[in-house]
């Protein structure tokens, strides 16, 4: 059996700008407005050595004063005059200059002064300045702008405090969120992020495709971009409800078919798929306590992963697996039953984190020269699980 090893890494810029604006907007609104320090001049202590010299200066003033109080006692004008004069100088203020009535004169024959009325000036009006700016055609980019762009949402009160990661990386999830983008408790933790599912539609491109799990519609709207049908399976009404009005907002509802129901049951009853898209629940943010994810243990009541695909492989052999990032690639062997089928296994780097694995199986597995890829990746392949699991201590998903 030939199985491919490959990396990919993929970049979303702009979500990861929208969500530091967010962030930062966040902390401004909760700082408030910072006091001014007043900055106070030291008090002089006891410690403060003193000037000899203006201690001299103060004892002779002191023996001036004490000198002419003696003097005037003598004399007997105590207490008539002062002992110390201050600056003689006052300060007043200038005088006001009065607003005088301008007076009209005009001289007779005899060169007496005689008063006249004022002239009559005529009122000046105005003039509006003249724009001397041109008006030039200007190309505006389409690229949503500030003032175009709709206003951030604030986060719902309905949303679980454990949900607060899951709220921060929502543009990574949808970026329309701010159009209206709905999600359930579940669905914060299960959407895959916009940015993969894109990637999933690109290599999928197709005809007919379903998606088993279509949960809150990420994966279904990326796929009805490059698929001209798509068929959406999930046994929640509520989640197909919230899928169909996602994809209203990306304007991709009219090619997608909403089915509610147990795809352990609708699958069997598909033969006209080109591609069946496997991306059942993996329960929860708990698998991230797990060393390693087992597909045997991500029980669907009666069927384990393994089964599913089996399943879905009587419908056809294009498939695509999508699972935890901690999943144990070794069991991708047990998936097929010749050893002439092919298989690859792509981990998904969002910026530079490992977020999942993808597993592609029939014609959708690379096929550049994958007989000596396939040798490669079996004898390695212990090295590239212990690979994945170191990197795995460093990633953060999403799903």
């Amino acid at each position: 059996m030939a199985i491919t090893f490959r990396k990919v890494y993929l970049f979303d810029v702009e979500a990861s700008a929208r969500q530091s604006n967010a962030a930062k907007a966040a902390s401004k609104t909760k700082k408030g407005k910072k006091r001014k320090r007043k900055h106070r001049r030291p008090r002089l202590t006891d410690d403060v050595v003193p000037d000899p010299f203006e201690l001299a200066r103060e004892a002779e003033e002191t023996a001036q004063q004490q000198l002419l109080k003696d003097e005037m006692d003598a004399v007997g004008m105590a207490g008539m005059l002062p002992l110390s004069f201050g600056s003689t100088k006052q300060h007043t203020k200038p005088p006001t200059m009065r607003r005088q009535t301008p007076q009209y004169i005009t001289f007779d024959d005899d060169g007496k002064s005689v008063e006249v009325d004022p002239p009559v000036v005529p009122m000046m009006r105005k003039r509006p300045l003249e724009d001397d700016t041109t008006t030039d055609d200007v190309i505006v980019d389409d690229a949503p702008t500030a003032e175009s762009a709709p206003p951030p949402q604030k986060k719902p009160a309905h949303i679980h405090p454990s949900l607060q990661k899951y709220w921060a990386q929502r543009y990574a999830l949808f970026s329309k969120f701010d159009l209206g983008i709905e999600l359930d408790h579940e669905g914060w933790f299960s959407v895959t992020p916009e940015v993969i599912a894109a990637h999933h539609a690109t290599r999928i491109a197709c005809d007919v495709v379903v998606d088993a799990f279509t949960g809150c519609g990420g994966n279904a709207i990326q796929l009805a971009m490059t698929c001209r049908h798509v068929i959406a399976i999930d046994v929640d009404p509520a989640k197909i409800a919230i899928a169909k009005h996602n994809a209203t907002i990306y304007g991709v509802a009219d090619r997608i078919e909403w089915i509610v129901g147990d795809s352990f049951a609708v699958l069997p009853r598909l033969h006209h798929a080109d591609v069946v898209f496997l991306s059942p629940p993996w329960g929860g943010p708990a698998y991230l306590n797990q060393n390693v994810f087992s597909l045997q243990d991500m029980r669907m009541g009666m069927f384990d992963g393994i089964e599913l695909f089996k399943i879905a492989a009587a419908v056809t052999k294009d498939i695509v697996y999508f699972v935890p990032r901690n999943v144990d690639t070794k069991q991708v062997k047990l998936l097929q039953e010749s050893n002439e089928e092919v298989a690859e296994v792509e981990f998904n780097y969002l910026n530079h984190k490992l977020k999942t694995v993808t597993m592609y199986f029939g014609s959708l597995a690379c096929v550049g020269d994958c007989a000596q890829q396939g040798e490669e990746g079996d004898e390695s392949e212990d090295d590239r699980s212990h690979e994945q699991g170191v990197e795995d201590t460093e990633g953060d998903t999403t799903h």
